[in-house]
């Protein structure tokens, strides 16, 4: 007889990457509690540090924590999607089921709570003018996302007195 199970050997895979995830607590906690709290504190994290401190190992770890809260994940990497406005689009339009790449249209289709984690954030550093003040203004309210990337938050990030209060950098 052919059996059939629902677990897959991902499931065995993620387990072990988690037991053998350690650090980071301060993040993972003002992460938690952000998805979990009636009002966002922030709505934007910014982590960053050299290659190889752990940034992609604690991207997967809040793309898990979002999905155990009952959030939608859209996750993005720089490595993988072409540094403008049409070829970020690209990546939530797909994720989310959108023909059309415009923000109007990503935005129409966002999933409802849905925390959007950007990995390799400095390859998209020709987008970070058009990200902070066209994309991600347009998001819909009670969304979070995340940016993690080699380089410090640019001078927009930390200058900006509206996107300095609702954006700690870890």
């Amino acid at each position: 007889p052919i059996h059939t199970s629902t677990r897959r050997i991902a499931d065995p895979l993620a387990s072990v990457r988690r037991d053998r995830f350690v650090g980071r607590t301060a993040e993972i906690q003002a992460f938690r509690s952000a998805l979990l709290a009636g009002e966002l504190p922030f709505v934007a994290f910014h982590l960053h540090g050299p290659g190889g401190v752990g940034k992609t190992t604690l991207i997967a770890e809040f793309a898990q924590i979002g999905e155990e809260v009952g959030r939608a994940v859209v996750r993005i990497d720089g490595r993988n999607i072409e540094p403008s406005p049409a070829g970020f689009l690209s990546a939530p339009g797909h994720a989310t089921g959108t023909e059309r790449v415009d923000v109007p249209a990503v935005v129409e289709r966002w999933p409802t709570g849905a925390v959007l984690l950007v990995d390799t954030y400095e390859l998209l550093s020709p987008l970070d003018e058009w990200l902070r003040q066209t994309f991600f203004p347009q998001l819909p309210a009670q969304r979070l996302f995340v940016i993690a990337g080699r380089d410090q938050p640019s001078a927009g990030w930390r200058t900006d007195v509206a996107w300095e209060a609702l954006t700690p950098i870890a």
